[in-house]
């Protein structure tokens, strides 16, 4: 279950932390961070890179 949670799209994302994906999407690009590697035309993300990228000071 751990290894499901590691690698998430933004749909994904958006639910898990209640935001919208508009505002996942923004903010990963404005971090500059692109998936690790896509599955079913969705692009996954490390979430142990995800959490700081949402919510970094000043946000």
């Amino acid at each position: 279950m751990a290894q499901e949670l590691r690698y998430l799209n933004i749909s994904e994302i958006a639910r898990m932390f209640q935001l919208s994906r508009d505002t996942v999407r923004a903010r990963l690009v404005r971090a500059k961070l692109k998936p690790v590697r896509h599955e079913r035309n969705a692009g996954l993300y490390d979430m142990s890179r995800v959490g700081p990228a949402l919510f970094r000071a000043g946000d």
